[in-house]
């Protein structure tokens, strides 16, 4: 059941009984217009009265919603169009063939230039689409994403042409795609210490963002260019890190880690949680044998769920093509578990389950494999 309540006014209520009985009185009306041209009578006459103001009102306020409808469709017309000559706009010079979108307020959201043109903001040199702040009426517009026209460097960023840029309302850049190597730190928490810097270097035609809101330049998300150890884990060079909130929500691991007695081999996309070390998930790189953990022996690329509160398996997703063997029967797909018991799955082939053939796909339980309460999976 919705939890959204809607409330009419008695006002409303009779203007939508007027809209929507406006046929009826129409119909009445003709009918009572057309008898009393051919007889005259005080009965059609008060008919007439009463009817008419009913049907006006209907049909007056049916034109007034068209006339409202039509007016709010040139204002919005107004507010997106394209120019036939070269123009500025809140302060923004912009060649003919620009395709415009006014704000509310009647100032510059966005542009879409036309192909081969430029717009040149503050010494940089734009093409495409730019999409600008909302700022005072007094300030002058500010660019929040655009397409570089040239490689630029951005408070010590070097920024590839003809990719992305954002910028954060502090004007400060936020993202784009590194034009070099680019050597940057991070900020890591250091339990009771607080936050210590890593230093690192970000690869080349790789998407780069920083913090948002710092004002140092903080990596939040980039690719490395060089290994390095980042919360106590060896990150592989290429390995796509993202940190937030001073923790390493994710890299690929550059050499293999021991966790809780269970060895994680390199190449392994770790992903973590808030708390240090706390692996919310991993997937397994290609193997030349299959990785033997929670009594399964699973598969390359297959990505493993870990329980919130224990180091056992709640879901495993395994590749198509591959599959996982439990209780001598072939599952693929996503298994799911019970903080270490199986629970369900879906058969990797045709499958004889309790002296019938099962079709590959269809869903197993627990109780199809005939496992006790306590067997793992």
């Amino acid at each position: 059941m919705s939890d959204i309540g809607l409330e009419f006014s008695t006002l409303d209520i009779l203007g939508i009984g007027l809209i929507l009985a406006l046929p009826l009185t129409t119909i009445i009306l003709v009918l009572l217009v057309a008898l009393r041209l051919r007889r005259r009578r005080w009965a059609l006459t008060a008919g007439i009265v009463v009817v008419a103001p009913l049907w006006g009102a209907g049909a007056g306020l049916l034109a007034w919603l068209a006339l409202d409808g039509f007016i709010e469709q040139m204002r919005a017309a107004s507010r997106h169009f394209i120019l036939a000559n070269e123009r500025s706009i809140s302060g923004v010079p912009l060649p003919a063939g620009a395709e415009v979108n006014l704000s509310d307020d009647d100032r510059l959201a966005s542009v879409k230039l036309p192909a081969g043109t430029t717009v040149t903001l503050e010494g940089v040199t734009w093409r495409d689409e730019i999409e600008f702040f909302s700022t005072d009426p007094a300030s002058p517009r500010r660019v929040r994403s655009a397409i570089l026209a040239a490689d630029t460097t951005f408070d010590g960023v070097p920024c590839r042409l003809g990719q992305p840029v954002g910028f954060a309302g502090s004007g400060r850049l936020r993202s784009c795609m590194l034009a070099r190597d680019t050597p940057t730190q991070a900020e890591i928490a250091d339990g009771e210490r607080g936050r210590r810097r890593v230093h690192l270097a970000c690869a080349a035609d790789r998407a780069f963002e920083l913090q948002p809101g710092e004002a140092a330049q903080v990596v939040e998300r980039c690719t490395l260019a060089q290994p390095a150890e980042v919360a106590d884990l060896p990150c592989a060079r290429g390995s796509e890190i993202e940190i937030f909130n001073g923790r390493l929500v994710s890299c690929t691991l550059g050499a293999a880690q021991r966790f809780h007695g269970m060895e994680i081999p390199e190449g392994s996309i770790l992903h973590l949680t808030n708390s240090p070390h706390r692996i919310e998930r991993f997937a397994l790189p290609t193997l030349t044998s299959p990785f033997q953990a929670f009594g399964m022996d699973l598969p390359s690329g297959a990505e493993v769920w870990l329980c919130r509160e224990e180091w056992k398996v709640d879901q495993v997703s395994v590749p198509s093509g591959a599959y996982v063997e439990i209780a001598g029967v072939r599952l693929t797909g996503y298994l799911n578990f019970d903080c270490g018991l199986f629970r369900d799955g879906s058969l990797y082939e045709d499958s004889r389950i309790h002296g019938e053939m099962w079709p590959g796909g269809r869903t197993v339980f627990r109780a199809d494999l005939d496992l006790p309460p306590t067997t793992r999976p």
